[in-house]
């Protein structure tokens, strides 16, 4: 009988054919990603190139004696508050030019462009005369003691002497003119000068004012009940002229005289910095708006004081050594500007940081740590600046 035939096997193939994927979702993806990117480097990077730029360009100027140069920053642009004297500006520049940040390459110079603007005048360093480009400077001095006003120096024109005898005259019960007519022309900012003068004259027990080469500066003591209305009168800026020094003692002048021993005012200072300390922004060297009270008591304890100040920050244990020795002088030199702010000469302080190298309780408990962030603040009268 014949065998049916075997059945061949049967293969199939698919071809499987290139198809493109659609545009939609696949096509976004690398758009978002790009679209992510942007937004961390302009929300997050950006903000925390421009504020570590801003920082170690203050500290370093801090750290080369140009306390009263205000820094500020767009992104990696530096431009700088800074007197208007050429040699000074140029020197402030390069030791801005020179500051480095950390970065993932390494140390590497933060500013990109570095430029000075015209300062503030609550800015200027002391000695710091602006220039006159509208007029003659009239340098004057006012003295107010035994309920006496004294004045001294030059005024433009004789319009403008009535004017201040006038104004003087109605303020305060016993006038000594001793001013000199020049006849020259003077700056717009001499009448605002006078009236700003005469006017925190009357708010102070005794003491004087000055306008010298365009910057008026006062130097004056006051009871504790007069004080704000002194600080106000001086600093409000509705017609100020600009502004220098002012250099306030508050309190009756024989408990001053008392503080003059070294050994007085650093208790003084360590009492008034027993129980509680400078307080910061976390991880920063911006003063916490509740320590100003302290630090006004601290300024006050100072203007009764000779001699030179040594001002230290400290830190815990958190963090490397060396981020917390940079955080630490940062913040000693926070506290300088702050008692510069407040009639304290910068040619007595000095600032130092510590880090964590001198700890005065265990790191290992929050309690502890928090009695090692601290700053301290020292007199030493034998010091020269």
């Amino acid at each position: 009988m014949p065998q049916a035939p075997k059945s061949q096997p049967k293969h199939r193939y698919v071809r499987l054919a290139d198809s493109p994927k659609p545009w939609w979702p696949w096509g976004i993806l690398p758009i978002l990603g790009l679209v992510a990117l942007f937004l961390f480097g302009v929300f997050y990077s950006a903000p925390q190139i421009q504020k570590q730029t801003t920082q170690n360009v203050q500290q370093n100027l801090d750290n080369a004696g140009f306390l009263a140069v205000l820094v500020n920053a767009s992104g990696q642009n530096i431009t700088l508050a800074a007197p208007t004297d050429s040699k000074q500006q140029m020197l402030i520049t390069s030791v801005a030019r020179a500051t480095q940040c950390d970065t993932w390459l390494g140390p590497l110079s933060c500013p990109s462009h570095v430029e000075i603007a015209s300062s503030n005048p609550d800015t200027q360093p002391i000695d710091a005369p602006l220039q006159n480009l509208d007029g003659t400077f009239h340098d004057f001095r006012f003295t107010y003691s035994n309920n006496q006003l004294n004045l001294h120096g030059e005024a433009p024109s004789n319009a403008e002497h009535i004017k201040l005898l006038v104004t003087a005259r109605n303020a305060f019960d016993r006038v000594n003119d001793d001013m000199s007519i020049t006849g020259k022309p003077g700056t717009p900012d001499y009448p605002l000068a006078a009236a700003r003068a005469l006017d925190v004259l009357q708010q102070v027990d005794r003491g004087t004012a000055q306008w010298r080469n365009g910057v008026l500066s006062v130097d004056a003591q006051v009871s504790e009940s007069g004080e704000r209305a002194a600080r106000t009168s001086f600093s409000r800026e509705l017609n100020a002229p600009p502004l220098g020094p002012f250099n306030l003692q508050v309190g009756n002048q024989e408990a001053s005289h008392s503080l003059n021993n070294s050994s007085d005012c650093n208790a003084q200072l360590t009492k008034a910095l027993e129980n509680t300390t400078i307080q910061f922004r976390f991880g920063s060297d911006e003063i916490d708006p509740r320590s100003e009270p302290l630090i006004e008591k601290l300024a006050g304890i100072i203007k009764g004081c000779a001699g030179q100040l040594l001002i230290a920050g400290h830190t815990d244990n958190v963090g490397t050594a060396e981020r917390n020795q940079r955080l630490s002088l940062r913040r000693a030199n926070s506290v300088k500007r702050a008692l510069y702010a407040r009639g304290i000469a910068t040619t007595r302080m000095r600032s130092a940081g510590y880090g964590e190298r001198q700890p005065i309780a265990p790191n290992t408990s929050e309690q502890g740590r928090a009695k090692n962030r601290r700053i301290t603040i020292q007199l030493d009268p034998t010091a020269t600046p």
